[in-house]
Formats: structure tokens, C-alpha cells, sequence
């Protein structure tokens, strides 16, 4: 890859883990959002959160089935994620460890990715996978891996800064303060439709006021589709 790329993989997958006892719900009934999900070094194990809104007997039924699921290893907490005081639905964050094996957020760990979402409902695992100045076949490989192991129904790479990106005209310019700065609106869902965090609980956590995040971030993204356009020509 060249110098100072910026890759986003997307992939849409069926997995035969507990992600599936979603499949028959649509997603205005239940929808689960992966918040992070990492190995155990000392465990063949991986830490999962994941946060899960929808009407509360679906969710319930999500709670029996997770509880139950084939390579669930333990529940550690289920608690309220937003007080959102609703007599139809729930809105929760669940804590687990999951077998590690033969796992797609396992594979995609070892691929060193900077981030990545992964949003789910009807049993289907819609994946974002980032990347910054991957190794030349790093993403490819990944792909191909992937696709031997799992169904693979769909997947794309964009390469959001063709070039190199610090060789780019000022008003495409994107520093490493920036860059970090999207990092963390990522891992917090902020671009995620719903919205992973509130903005005011995320202005307070990063140290700036509702009012100046919205304003950064709708820069940064401008920023950043500017460039895409201007490099495809659009």
C-alpha cells in the first residue's frame, strides 16, 4: 500500500456463532451493535461487549439464547446502557466471554486494524474494518482468509487517500491530531446510525463542548470526502 493510506473493508457475513440467534428479527425489533471485542492472551477466550436495543421480549429472548449459545462461555454483566425509562424497550450492555475459535472477530484482531464496528441483526454481521498504512497484501490476505473460512456474502475496500497524503493541498490535509481524533469518534460509534454515544456524554469524556465536536467532526468529514472526490475525479 502507499504511504499514508487510509483502507475501510466492508463486509457483510453470516457466522455460525451467537450472532445468528438474531436471524428472523428484523431490526427495528432488535438490533446489536458490537462495542469491542478482543482476545484473552492467557485464555483462548475473547472479551465481548455489545450493546442491544429493541422491544423487550425480543431482547429478553436475546438475553435466554446468548446465555445458551454454543461457544458463550460466560455472561460476567448485563446492565442498563442508556436510562431511557421505556415501557417497550430495552437498551442494554452486555459483558461475555466467547470461544475464540474459529472466529471472525478473531482473524480480523490479528489483522492489526486500528478499529472496527460491527453492527448485527436478522443474523447477518455487517463489518467496518479500518486501517491505517497497512503492509502491502494485509488487506487482501485478510479478505481471502476470511472468505475460506466463513460466508462471505459481500465485501469492498476503499482507499480513502490515494497517494500520499501529506503531499496533499492544505484544505485535504489531514494531521495526526486529526486522525486520532477520528479514531476515537469511531470506537465510540459516533458516526454509527443510531448514534453509539450521546454527544454529550462524548464531548465531556474528550474534553470539548457539544457544540465544538459537532463542528470538528463535520470538518474532518468534509476534509475527508473532499479528498475521496478529488482523487476519483468525481
Amino acid at each position: 500500500m502507499n504511504n499514508n493510506s487510509f483502507i475501510l473493508l466492508s463486509f457483510i457475513a453470516e457466522h455460525n456463532c451467537w450472532s445468528k440467534i438474531t436471524k428472523g428479527i428484523d431490526k427495528t425489533e432488535l438490533y446489536v451493535r458490537i462495542l469491542t471485542s478482543y482476545p484473552i492472551t492467557t485464555q483462548q477466550e475473547l472479551f465481548t461487549a455489545i450493546s442491544v436495543y429493541g422491544m423487550k421480549d425480543y431482547v429478553s429472548d436475546f438475553i435466554f439464547k446468548l446465555k445458551n449459545a454454543d461457544n458463550v462461555n460466560k455472561i460476567n454483566s448485563i446492565s442498563p446502557l442508556y436510562d431511557i425509562h421505556s415501557s417497550k424497550t430495552d437498551n442494554l450492555l452486555i459483558q461475555f466471554l466467547v470461544d475464540s475459535k474459529d472466529t471472525i472477530t478473531n482473524i480480523v484482531s490479528s489483522s492489526k486494524p486500528i478499529s472496527f464496528t460491527v453492527k448485527i441483526f436478522n443474523g447477518v454481521e455487517y463489518w467496518n474494518v479500518y486501517f491505517w498504512n497497512p503492509m502491502r497484501y494485509q488487506v487482501s490476505n485478510l479478505i481471502k482468509l476470511l472468505k475460506s473460512k466463513f460466508n462471505i456474502r459481500e465485501y469492498s475496500t476503499l482507499n480513502a487517500f490515494k497517494g500520499y497524503l501529506y503531499e496533499a493541498p492544505n484544505k485535504f490535509f489531514v494531521s495526526a491530531e486529526e486522525m486520532n481524533f477520528i479514531k476515537i469518534l469511531l470506537r465510540n460509534g459516533f458516526f454509527d446510525s443510531p448514534r453509539g454515544r450521546k454527544l454529550r456524554d462524548l464531548s465531556k469524556e474528550i474534553g470539548l463542548s457539544p457544540s465544538s465536536l459537532s463542528r470538528k467532526s463535520r470538518e474532518l468529514e468534509r476534509k475527508i470526502l473532499e479528498r475521496i472526490i478529488e482523487n476519483e475525479s468525481i
